[in-house]
C-alpha cells in the first residue's frame, strides 16, 4: 500500500466537502485501489473560521502546502476562475508555479522574458538542481488572472521548460 499525502488549498463549499469525503472513504478507497489518500494540509484564507477540518491541518500560508515533503499532491479548489461570485477573473491575485526545466545558461532570463512579456513579475525563485534539470519554484507578484495565464501558456511553450507541473493561485493581502 503507497500512503499519498494531500495538500489542500480552500476549505469552503466544496473544499470541505472533499475533505469530509477523502476522510470518510479513506478506508474504501485504499481497499479498492491499494492507495491510502491522508489529507496532512489545508490552506484556508481565514483561520479564525469554523471548519470541520482538525486545527492542527490548518494554515493560512498556502506556500506550506507546497514546501511540506509530507505533502505528495496539492488540489486546489477556490472559487471559479470566471463568472460568478467570488470569481478571480479581474482579481490580482499571486500564484506559485512549479516548473521542471533544462538547467543550462539563459533559461531563468528566458522564463522572466515571458512572465514580463505576460506583465507578471516574479515575486521569489528556489531552483533545484540535479544535473541538466532542475525544478523551479517560483511565486508571482499579483497580476489579474488573465496575464497569470499568459504567462504560463508563454512557460508551457519555451524549449527549456519540460513541464508546468503546477500553478496554484495564492491568495491573501500580499496579493
Amino acid at each position: 500500500m503507497r500512503t499519498i499525502g494531500i495538500g489542500i488549498a480552500g476549505a469552503g463549499t466544496v473544499g470541505g466537502t472533499l475533505i469530509e469525503r477523502l476522510v470518510a472513504d479513506r478506508a474504501a478507497v485504499t481497499a479498492r485501489t491499494g492507495l491510502d489518500l491522508e489529507v496532512r494540509r489545508v490552506a484556508v484564507r481565514d483561520l479564525a473560521r469554523p471548519r470541520s477540518v482538525a486545527p492542527d491541518l490548518l494554515t493560512a500560508d498556502v506556500m506550506e502546502l507546497v514546501d511540506d515533503d509530507r505533502v505528495d499532491l496539492v488540489v486546489e479548489v477556490t472559487p471559479a476562475i470566471t463568472g460568478g461570485a467570488g470569481s478571480f477573473a479581474s482579481t490580482p491575485t499571486q500564484w506559485c508555479l512549479r516548473l521542471e526545466v533544462e538547467d543550462s545558461p539563459g533559461v531563468l532570463a528566458q522564463i522572466a522574458g515571458a512572465f514580463g512579456a505576460a506583465g507578471v513579475s516574479i515575486k521569489s525563485v528556489r531552483q533545484d538542481g540535479r544535473g541538466n534539470r532542475a525544478t523551479l519554484l517560483m511565486v508571482t507578484h499579483g497580476a489579474p488572472e488573465a496575464a497569470q495565464r499568459s504567462s504560463a501558456e508563454a512557460l508551457r511553450r519555451l524549449d527549456a521548460v519540460r513541464e508546468v507541473a503546477s500553478a496554484i493561485r495564492v491568495e491573501g493581502d500580499e496579493a
